[in-house]
């Protein structure tokens, strides 16, 4: 992570953003579509939410749906406000299913992802350092699980490459 290679390699480390997620097991699903669910309000806490039971049923409780609701930054910094105001905020989408919804668990990431503001480009991206060391992770791409699997790919491509290439060096 972003934090341990800091420390590892003496560089500075990136800025990171928190997340908080609440799970609920509902009854009857807000949608039964494997989609992920945006706030285009604006209005908070809920960032996004997805109704996980939609993309496999074994993620939720028997005879029941899992949903799954996400903030971040101001929302993740008071967990239990987010467990409480999130379903308010859903009940404006859903209606008053809502209210029908038991609260499962809350999970708190400080460290979620990296803080990359609009319109940024990481500085150095996912590089082969002059001593050999490759440094890759979504913080050096973009913060995402995508920027973490292309970060990832790049440096297997890097590796490959390297062991195209002969080594000048010679064994003793």
């Amino acid at each position: 992570d972003g934090h341990g290679a800091s420390a590892l390699l003496g560089a500075p480390s990136p800025t990171f953003k928190a997340t908080v997620t609440s799970y609920f097991a509902c009854e009857h699903p807000p949608t039964k579509e494997a989609m992920l669910v945006l706030d285009g309000e604006g209005t908070g806490p809920v960032n996004h939410m997805a109704v996980m039971s939609a993309v496999s049923s074994s993620y939720a409780p028997e005879g029941k749906h899992l949903v799954s609701v996400s903030g971040f930054e101001a929302a993740a910094a008071d967990p239990d406000a987010f467990r409480v105001e999130a379903p308010r905020q859903l009940r404006r989408w859903f209606g008053e299913s809502v209210d029908l919804w038991t609260h499962l668990r809350t999970y708190s990431i400080p460290h979620a992802l990296p803080r990359h503001p609009a319109g940024s480009i990481p500085a150095q991206g996912t590089r082969r350092r002059a001593d050999g060391v490759i440094v890759a992770g979504d913080y050096t791409e973009f913060g995402s699980i995508q920027g973490a699997l292309r970060s990832g790919r790049r440096a297997a491509e890097l590796v490959l490459a390297r062991l195209a290439t002969p080594s000048t060096t010679t064994a003793p």
